[in-house]
């Protein structure tokens, strides 16, 4: 199926960027920086492909360290 990620909110508060991996792989299988839409503005969104019975991991980080809230939504 297909899995949406999305740091774009009101309550995301800095220049976030965002990566899914899938098991111990180093390598992301899907990243994004200043999401895909104009209202995302700087937050990150993505969607990936994923299989039922797998782990995928989720990692979320500042652009040039920036930190912050966040607030991550799946579908």
């Amino acid at each position: 199926g297909l899995m949406t990620l999305s740091l774009c909110s009101a309550l995301t508060g800095f220049d976030c960027t965002l990566a899914v991996y899938q098991g111990v792989a180093s390598a992301p299988m899907a990243c994004n920086d200043d999401g895909g839409s104009a209202s995302c503005g700087r937050a990150s969104e993505l969607a990936v492909s994923v299989s039922a019975g797998l782990v995928y991991h989720v990692a979320v980080g500042g652009f040039e360290g920036a930190v912050g809230a966040f607030r991550l939504m799946l579908t």
